[in-house]
């Protein structure tokens, strides 16, 4: 990708021309990566700085993970270079003996190749990560040795040691030149330059996040399957193709070492140790350390976001047996940590663990799997009223009177959660109950509900803690705000390991069905028979007794109810407009066989799949119930002839799948784009038809 000028949309002409005869293939190679490139001006205004005959720097070293765009960017400068008449030598480490003899013969060989020349020469040495072993050498020796008209860019992994920084004339000689990636608008340009439709554009620029090789790779997926969605799980040869490239490693250890290090939030050596069981790891953790596509955090190391989704889908669909190894052994050592009180603040303990366990549709659907949360939790400050009172009066005015009403009361009980620029975007109230007078609970519906449940079911015995908590998660306190709601989830379970004294808690969520799977799972139930009903709103105040159950006792038991079931169905959710439906549809076709992932799709939760639902049924009943439905649309295609051979398509793709879509094409005698053709139209009729179904309910 990312080779050439920076016009996307404007290819060069491949017809011939007069001069068609003196061309070479590389040449239109060259003009066709032109017409692609996008960005890196600071790269580009570097290089010619670096051409300018009084600037003393000579060279520049352009470091990054794999994917990065370094030999585009070198292709690039190398193109730059020629237009400005300047002979190029472009060497790949690849391809030369690690020897100091072969390389020093290889270089100077290609120098003598365009010597006689007034002026510079540029040399392009791509894949330097290879030379990292003779890094000495290539500083006191080969680069001293090169004409001092010479320019040199090293691309690779690698970037110069604290050596070169330590001597003065290489500070004012090298200039180095970390690569990141593109940033929206570059990667925009790009994918318009390839002229992927804005539908399929939008999901490549989601899926990639600037990754230069990741946009290449998605961008030609898109184009070659038509797919609206791309997902690094059920793109097997996209994950191999990003696996290859991005990490660039065939060591097994190294290789364990990394995917263990996709699952973990944070890995530190006692943790890499833990899951890998290696008996070296230290060296393990130093090599980690030491990779272009791992940083440093304050809690430990972590990949870059693409690359860790890259390990970690093809680690799932490789070898799911490792992952459950890799997955579990870690949920251990983090568990160890909460039964010890180790590891630094609870919260972040617990978002490490809900972080391994991310594959499971509970943790998936209600805790935010992120490395850096993009919202935090935070104490309030006088800025916040106008935003925070704006929120309290879109629930109502009970809801605004109550925030007034606590702050003045309990003011340590109010927290706010901020997004990334520090704006209010909701709101936890944390109510001590125990300490509330008579008066507290006359002004407050939902503590006095509260109160007299302790009174009447679970009396607090002197010292023991009480508290109410009361989420308000964007515009409302739904289950549907998630960025919102789950850095308040980790909060108040953090909470609850930081007050040894608290016997009982209460959260006070909207009676909506989002909330009965979560409540099931982290075994958190309805106190009252019949809901509370504030702002012409009603209420479930759902409680869990750590005296029963300890904290512990209670995180370990989630994560294991989590394992053994689906997320529960609600039998009559909020409507999913078409689009969102027709995406449920296709996630539900690609994940037909895992009970797992069709426990987490949105279709439970349709009148589609609630029609005939018992009440009190396992929650295993309704995910069947949603292949019977699949089932049944696709099986309607197969009874007439002229879809026949849709059903056929669909059935190789998702039914009975075959390994890749060419094979599939090939077992059903058909070209590739035939079948594609007919796969989509497929899923089209399908989705079609069950759509139908679920507007006649409404």
């Amino acid at each position: 990708m990312n080779r050439g000028s920076s016009t996307p949309g404007q290819a060069p002409s491949h017809r011939d021309g007069p001069d068609a005869g003196r061309r070479r293939f590389a040449d239109l190679l060259a003009e066709l990566r032109s017409a692609h490139f996008v960005g890196r001006h600071r790269e580009r205004a570097a290089f010619l700085e670096l051409l300018d005959p009084d600037v003393p720097r000579r060279v520049l070293v352009v470091s990054g993970p794999g994917g990065i765009g370094k030999t585009s960017l070198l292709g690039e400068l190398g193109a730059m270079a020629r237009g400005r008449d300047i002979p190029v030598v472009w060497l790949d480490a690849r391809d030369l003996p690690q020897e100091p003899a072969a390389i020093e013969g290889a270089v100077f060989r290609g120098l003598e190749g365009v010597a006689g020349r007034p002026g510079p020469t540029v040399l392009l040495l791509d894949t330097a990560e290879r030379l990292a072993p003779l890094e000495g050498w290539l500083r006191d020796q080969l680069l001293p040795a090169l004409p001092a008209s010479t320019r040199v860019v090293l691309a690779g992994r690698w970037s110069p040691g604290p050596e070169w920084r330590a001597d003065p004339a290489w500070s004012d000689l090298l200039g180095e030149l970390p690569l990141s990636g593109l940033s929206a608008l570059e990667s925009a340009r790009y994918l318009k330059g390839r002229e992927l439709v804005p539908p399929a554009r939008g999901e490549v620029l989601r899926f990639a996040r600037g990754s230069p090789l990741a946009l290449a790779l998605a961008a030609d997926l898109a184009q070659r399957t038509g797919a609206g969605e791309l997902d690094l799980e059920h793109s097997p040869s996209l994950v191999e193709a990003l696996v290859q490239r991005l990490v660039g490693t065939q060591d097994p250890a190294h290789l364990l070492t990394l995917q263990a290090c996709a699952v973990a939030r944070h890995t530190t050596e006692p943790l890499l140790a833990a899951m890998t069981g290696t008996d070296r790891p230290g060296e393990e953790f130093t090599w980690l350390r030491g990779q272009s596509f791992v940083e440093t955090g304050e809690r430990g190391l972590f990949p870059h976001d693409l690359v860790r989704e890259a390990l970690f889908a093809d680690l799932r669909w490789r070898d799911p047996d490792r992952h459950s190894r890799l997955a579990t052994r870690a949920w251990s050592y983090l568990m160890g940590q909460l039964e010890r009180g180790e590891g630094g603040s609870c919260t972040q303990v617990l978002m490490d663990h809900a972080f391994v366990l991310r594959h499971l549709p509970f943790f998936r659907e209600w805790y935010q799997a992120e490395t850096v949360p993009t919202e935090y939790v935070d104490e309030p400050r006088p800025a916040d009223w106008p935003a925070l009172h704006r929120l309290a009066r879109r629930q109502g005015p009970e809801t605004a009177r109550l925030l007034d009403y606590w702050h003045r009361r309990q003011p340590g009980g109010l927290w706010v959660v901020r997004d990334p620029r520090q704006q209010p975007t909701g709101f936890l109230q944390a109510l001590a109950v125990d300490r509330m007078s008579a008066e507290d609970l006359a002004a407050d519906p939902r503590a006095a509900a509260y109160a007299g449940y302790l009174r009447a079911h679970a009396p607090l015995q002197a010292g023991e803690r009480a508290v109410l908590y009361f989420p308000m998660a964007g515009d409302r306190p739904s289950a549907e705000a998630h960025p919102t709601l789950t850095p308040m989830l980790h909060f108040m379970n953090g909470q609850v390991f930081a007050t040894p004294a608290t016997a009982h808690t209460v959260l006070v969520v909207p009676n909506e069905p989002q909330w009965a799977g979560m409540g099931r799972i982290n075994n958190v139930w309805p106190l009252q028979d019949r809901p509370l009903v504030m702002d012409g709103r009603e209420f479930l105040l759902c409680g869990h007794d750590f005296r029963a159950e300890p904290p512990v006792a209670w995180i370990r038991s989630t994560a294991i109810r989590a394992l053994r079931e689906p997320v529960s169905p609600a039998l009559e959710g909020p409507a999913l407009d078409p689009e969102a439906f027709g995406k449920a549809v296709r996630r539900a076709l690609k994940d037909f066989p895992d009970d797992h992932r069709l426990g987490a799709n949105p279709l439970l939760r349709s009148r589609l799949v609630a029609r005939g639902a018992d009440p009190g049924e396992d929650p295993d009943a309704a995910v069947a119930r949603l292949r019977e439905r699949l089932r049944a649309a696709a099986d309607a295609l197969a009874r007439s002839e002229a879809t026949a051979g849709l059903y056929r398509a669909l059935d190789r793709a998702y039914f009975h799948p075959a390994s890749k879509q060419e094979v599939a094409a090939r077992m059903l005698s058909i070209s590739e784009r035939t079948y594609r053709r007919r796969l989509r139209e497929a899923v089209e009729r399908v989705t079609e038809r069950l759509w139908r179904e679920e507007s006649a309910g409404r």
